[in-house]
């Protein structure tokens, strides 16, 4: 058996055997349940909307967010969560407000609005911070999520662009902020955790350049 089936076996096995260390940690219910819930969550978002600016476009984007909970009462839970994202441009960090709306004990519907304090750019676009965040969310048992994310960040770009009327490349130096929309799909408790495994072996791999073979 090839080395990469039994890592992939060995991983799927860990996570079914901590399966319910993880969903007393990080599966929330309402009250009397539970006063308290910590959430580990990873996502992968695509963008929805068009671009405004050429000197910024965020494709997709990876998301991980830590937050912690409390039951209010038995329909309604309020939080913060740290957030951070990776995507074209570059990684992003930021905080967020959120409450949840239980509609059954395994269900709820949550908002959360949040602003990025740091950011770090790749390329010669650069991210700026503070930029304002905001996401609607239907939780399912904090396993699975299906999230519409909206953001509007501030950039600034110093390069060179071609302008026509004088077929040269001139220096310019452009500002503004980008609003977009997104929708994706949320991962939370064990199944978070396993993508986050699963993410860095496939980067090991690629980084190696590994031939992957089941």
């Amino acid at each position: 058996m090839k080395f990469y089936k039994v890592l992939f076996l060995t991983v799927v096995s860990m996570l079914v055997f901590s399966s319910q260390i993880f969903a007393e940690w990080l599966q929330g219910k309402p009250m009397p349940d539970q006063k308290t819930l910590w959430a580990f969550e990873t996502s992968y978002k695509s963008r929805i909307s068009s671009s405004k600016s050429l000197r910024y476009v965020e494709y997709d984007l990876l998301t991980a967010e830590l937050g912690f909970y409390k039951n209010v009462s038995s329909k309604k839970s309020v939080g913060v969560s740290l957030y951070m994202s990776s995507g074209d441009i570059g990684t992003m960090f930021g905080i967020k407000y959120r409450q949840r709306d239980w509609l059954a004990e395994d269900v709820s519907l949550e908002l959360a609005p949040g602003v990025i304090f740091a950011s770090k750019s790749s390329y010669t676009t650069k991210q700026k911070a503070p930029s304002l965040i905001g996401s609607a969310t239907l939780n399912l048992s904090d396993l699975l999520s299906f999230e519409l994310h909206l953001q509007a960040i501030r950039y600034s770009y110093r390069g060179f662009l071609y302008n026509p009327n004088t077929q040269k490349a001139e220096a310019v130096k452009l500002s503004g902020t980008q609003p977009s929309a997104y929708i994706g799909i949320k991962f939370g408790s064990f199944l978070a955790v396993g993508s986050v495994v699963i993410t860095y072996v496939i980067a090991y791999l690629i980084y190696k350049q590994t031939e992957v073979t089941f």
